[in-house]
């Protein structure tokens, strides 16, 4: 007698390199997201988009906020270490310096703008994108008072008023300006050259003796 022969197996699925899947959603859902909001978006969405599956979506993140929230946080790590020189220096004010910094930042922010836009329209409503954004800004305020304030230590005139009013409304200028420029909302802000100008501008006033 002829012996049975074994039943014929799946082949398995070649394994996703650790990292590979998580990223390969967060740039599937950031290009989402220059096409639609956030709230227009489903997990199976962002998994297709990525080529992957649902499972392996909610492995990596706790569902499509968890994802934007990702987004932001390495966007705004990117911006913090554009800004770290100018923030650990120490000295007056110089526009130079500023427009140097806010030709890099603009640049980050115009090549995600996706990120942005969700951020700013959704973190107020949404916790887990609230909390990372939150950070962030807090962040950035922290880290621009610092340096207002050991500027004053060291006799340089630098802005006026309290330190930690100042560098709120900064920040939060800069975050509201940056997204009305890159959505369109500002026109006259919508090519870079005019919002890189508007920023320094706007630090240097408020910072100038």
């Amino acid at each position: 007698m002829s012996k049975a022969r074994p039943a014929s197996r799946a082949p398995r699925r070649a394994r996703i390199p650790d990292g590979e899947a998580r990223g390969a959603i967060m740039a599937a859902t950031e290009r989402l997201l220059a096409e639609r909001q956030l709230h227009e978006l489903s997990v199976t969405d962002i998994a297709e988009a990525a080529g992957t599956s649902r499972g392996i979506v909610y492995f990596y993140f706790a569902g499509k906020s968890a994802v934007l929230a990702a987004l932001a946080e390495t966007a705004c790590s990117e911006l913090v270490e554009i800004w770290r020189d100018w923030f650990d220096g120490h000295g007056p004010v110089e526009e130079a310096e500023l427009r140097q910094n806010f030709s890099a930042s603009v640049a980050l922010w115009s090549e995600h703008r996706a990120i942005i836009s969700a951020v700013v329209e959704t973190w107020r409503l949404d916790p887990e994108v609230g909390a990372v954004w939150g950070r962030a800004m807090n962040k950035l305020i922290a880290d621009t008072r610092a340096r207002i304030e050991r500027d004053r230590a060291a006799g340089h005139a630098v802005g006026a008023g309290d330190a930690g009013a100042l560098a709120e409304t900064l920040i939060w200028s800069t975050e509201r300006i940056h997204y009305v420029a890159l959505t369109g909302i500002a026109g006259s802000l919508a090519e870079r050259p005019q919002l890189v100008e508007a920023m320094v501008q706007l630090w240097s006033r408020l910072l100038a003796p």
